[in-house]
């Protein structure tokens, strides 16, 4: 790959992270949301392509946890049953 993509493609991922938590902060988006999470997914994607495009393998690992951690909350947002109500059965006559 030419050093300028692989550049490209570390900047692009700063951006999803920074601007992630940008949106956390100023509370424009939740931070257990589907936004926050999948914005943080998207950047650790790039930086696991950005580490391995230059070897950098402390950050190649981070980033396979990390993408490991997004995964399962999100499948939890997406997948798992909400609880709802207060968990007491309601038996109407």
């Amino acid at each position: 790959m030419g050093k300028i993509f692989v550049e490209a493609i570390g900047w692009l991922a700063t951006i999803f992270f920074l601007s992630g938590y940008y949106l956390v902060s100023r509370k424009k988006i939740p931070a257990d949301g589907k936004a926050f999470n999948l914005i943080n997914l998207f950047g650790a994607i790039l930086y696991l392509a950005y580490s391995i495009a230059n070897q950098i393998y402390p950050l190649l690992v981070f980033e396979i946890i990390f993408i490991i951690v997004i995964a399962k909350l999100l499948y939890g947002i997406y997948f798992e049953p909400k609880e709802s109500g207060s968990g007491i059965l309601r038996v109407e006559n």
